[in-house]
């Protein structure tokens, strides 16, 4: 997680969501420490990127460059476009796994 990593990585101690929020939600937190506690998580964020990229070998770039990165995008065109699903297949499939699942049946009891 980003905190562990911020400790690991950076020798920073960050604060935790527990440590200003009860449960899980800033309900009752104050504006000015919900801000903080975000952007503290966005500076470190950004902190390790630069570092941990910094230390990236040229096939680890090259693998997040090539297909993490673009992964989203794609992913978000696949959710928007749906998928076709064949009805009438589904149906006699449906009846061919029924009637195999009856030929067991009948004949682990006979």
């Amino acid at each position: 997680g980003l905190k562990a990593l911020a400790v690991q990585e950076l020798n920073l101690e960050m604060t935790h969501f527990k440590d200003i929020a009860e449960g899980d939600s800033l309900e009752g937190v104050s504006d000015e420490d919900t801000v903080d506690y975000a952007c503290a998580d966005s500076d470190s964020t950004l902190r390790l990127w630069s570092k941990l990229w910094a230390a990236a070998v040229p096939r680890e770039r090259n693998l997040y460059e090539t297909i993490e990165k673009p992964l989203p995008r794609i992913l978000a065109k696949m959710e928007l476009a749906g998928v076709y699903i064949d009805i009438p297949y589904l149906k006699k499939l449906k009846i061919e796994i029924e009637d195999e699942l009856f030929q067991i049946g009948s004949y682990l009891e006979g």
